[in-house]
């Protein structure tokens, strides 16, 4: 019984400290996360200005 309650405890403690910290990874992930879709922009961006040019042209 008294081990449960330390864990629980010990849970408890955790997940309180984890909050904060989820909360700047989750923060770090969104700015990866649009980072990521920059480039992918930038990728699309790069294979469809020719065609544009082209198309101008």
């Amino acid at each position: 019984m008294t081990n449960v309650t330390r864990e629980q405890r010990r849970g408890r403690l955790h997940g309180s400290s984890t909050r904060s910290i989820s909360r700047s990874q989750a923060k770090s992930a969104h700015d990866s996360c649009e980072v990521q879709l920059g480039k992918f922009v930038i990728l699309i961006e790069r294979r469809h200005i020719p065609f544009a040019m082209n198309e101008r042209t």
